[in-house]
């Protein structure tokens, strides 16, 4: 009705949960689809996932650990290391091949 908390609780309550939801799906594909991505497709999935996690981050949404969990899912077997900037919490991948950032 009013303004105050409650009109930004319920959007910021929705946006969580679809946020985690993505995620979660997400997870669930990336484990499906397992050994199945080249390096180059597993390269670009964790730079995209590190975009969709800024994106989140920028929202100021509480996702948990999943973010984590999905890049090291997609860490074990790749040369990409992933770093995360303690200060905001956005996410860089890198590819140890060549040196340069991942971009696309």
């Amino acid at each position: 009705e009013g303004g105050g908390e409650g009109a930004r609780g319920e959007p910021m309550y929705w946006l969580g949960m679809v946020a985690r939801e993505v995620l979660d799906i997400l997870m669930k594909e990336v484990l499906r689809i397992g050994d199945k991505f080249s390096e180059k497709g597993r390269r670009q999935m964790k730079a995209d996932i590190g975009y969709l996690a800024n994106v989140i981050n920028a929202l100021d949404v509480d996702i948990g650990n999943r973010v984590p969990k999905l890049l090291e899912t997609l860490t074990e077997k790749s040369s990409t290391k992933v770093e995360t900037d303690q200060a905001t919490g956005a996410f860089a991948v890198e590819n140890d091949d060549d040196g340069e950032e991942e971009k696309d």
